[in-house]
C-alpha cells in the first residue's frame, strides 16, 4: 500500500481540475452600449447624480438642489432655454444643406426651358445661399453652445456661493 500512495495523486484543492480560461490578452473587453458617450454627472452630498437626462430637460436634476438659490435657478433657466436655440440652429443648417442639394431642381421649376443662363444663375445663388445658411448655423450653434455651457457653470458657481456647506462638483464619465 505504501507503494500505491506514491503513484496515486493526493486530492486537494490545488490538484482539482479548473475550467479552461483564455489568456488575459485575448479576453474580450466589454463594449459600451453607446460608444463615444460622455455623461455629465454632479457630486452632491457624497452622491453622484446625472446632470442631464434623456427624458427631461438637460440640467433638470439640479432644479431640486437649487430650490433655495434663486440666482442659480435663473441661470439654470437661461441654460435650458438656450438649448432650444441650439436645436433651431440645427434645423436651419439642415434646411441649408437641402437647399444647396436641390438647387438645380428648384432652378428648373422656377425658370422655363428657354432661359438656360437664368437657370444656371438661380442654381448658383441657391447653392451659395444654402451653404451660407449651413455655415452660419454651424458657427452660431457652436458659439451658442459655448455660451450656454457658461450659464450652467455659472449656476453651479452661484449655488456653491450661496451654500458653501453643500457644494456641487461637476464630473464627467466617458466611454470609448
Amino acid at each position: 500500500m505504501a507503494g500505491d500512495a506514491a503513484f496515486s495523486p493526493a486530492w486537494s484543492a490545488e490538484n482539482t481540475p479548473r475550467a479552461p480560461m483564455a489568456p488575459p490578452s485575448t479576453q474580450a473587453r466589454k463594449i459600451p452600449d453607446i460608444p463615444f458617450r460622455c455623461d455629465r454627472m454632479v457630486k452632491y452630498r457624497g452622491k453622484v447624480l446625472p446632470c442631464d437626462s434623456a427624458l427631461r430637460r438637460d440640467g433638470d436634476s439640479l432644479r431640486s438642489i437649487y430650490e433655495h438659490s434663486p440666482e442659480a435657478l435663473e441661470e439654470l433657466d437661461q441654460y435650458q432655454s438656450g438649448r432650444n436655440s441650439i436645436r433651431y440652429s440645427a434645423y436651419v443648417g439642415t434646411a441649408g444643406i437641402l437647399i444647396a442639394l436641390t438647387a438645380g431642381i428648384i432652378a428648373n421649376t422656377v425658370n422655363d426651358e428657354h432661359h438656360q443662363t437664368g437657370r444656371d444663375d438661380t442654381a448658383k445663388v441657391l447653392r451659395a445661399a444654402g451653404l451660407g445658411l449651413t455655415v452660419g448655423s454651424v458657427v452660431f450653434g457652436l458659439s451658442a453652445l459655448r455660451s450656454n455651457e457658461d450659464h450652467l457653470q455659472s449656476s453651479i458657481i452661484k449655488y456653491n456661493a450661496s451654500s458653501p456647506d453643500r457644494p456641487i462638483e461637476v464630473l464627467f464619465r466617458t466611454e470609448f
